[in-house]
């Protein structure tokens, strides 16, 4: 699912899906640190460092304000 709102004039755009498949893992846990690592090398550090990232066992949960 994504997800875009708009609280106290800030957008916040969020993504919460189960990636285990198609990334080929085999927790969301694992799901989690591979994209962390993804973002982190190819993002500036300013636009990486506003994402947030949190893993449930059916999903991997991104938002960025």
């Amino acid at each position: 699912m994504i997800f875009t709102y708009q609280m106290q004039q800030v957008p916040i755009f969020f993504i919460s899906e189960d990636f285990t498949s198609s990334l080929k893992v085999e927790t969301n846990n694992d799901a989690t640190c591979l994209i962390k690592k993804t973002l982190r090398e190819k993002l500036e550090r300013k636009v990486y460092n506003r994402i947030d990232f949190d893993s449930e066992g059916d999903a991997v949960i991104i938002s960025i304000s």
